[in-house]
């Protein structure tokens, strides 16, 4: 029977990989799931030839199908510990997405502030 290596993400910690590994089994998500959402979070806005910037919609099976949503409530979920670990590798890619685009005057003041953002960059920002 093949092994294969389950998807973690780099530079966490054992403990928090673990607890992502229970959030996906409990969720009935596909083992890497979570690792998945980080990576595609990571390229929020890279522009691909011919299709423009992606902004993390579509990306997950979770909820809204938004990487940041799924990222979000796995935080939640977590241990103190494991969230202040998991939510460090985040922020750099939240400040990376809050630099690159604006706020979105019509949207609505509730939900999630990655949902109150324009889909325009920046000029300048890659």
């Amino acid at each position: 029977m093949p092994t294969g290596r389950i998807p973690v993400i780099d530079g966490l910690c054992a403990a928090t990989n673990h607890e992502i590994a229970q959030f996906e089994a409990r969720h009935q998500l596909p083992a890497g799931h979570v690792a998945r959402a980080f990576r595609d979070w990571a390229l929020a806005l890279h522009e691909w030839p011919g299709q423009g910037a992606n902004h993390g919609y579509g990306t997950t099976a979770w909820r809204d199908m938004h990487a940041r949503t799924l990222l979000e409530d796995v935080a939640a979920s977590m241990r103190r510990r494991n969230r202040r670990d998991f939510l460090a590798a985040i922020a750099p890619l939240d400040d990376r997405y809050v630099s690159r685009t604006l706020p979105d005057p019509s949207a609505a003041s509730r939900g999630p502030w990655w949902k109150r953002r324009l889909n325009e960059l920046v000029h300048g920002k890659r």
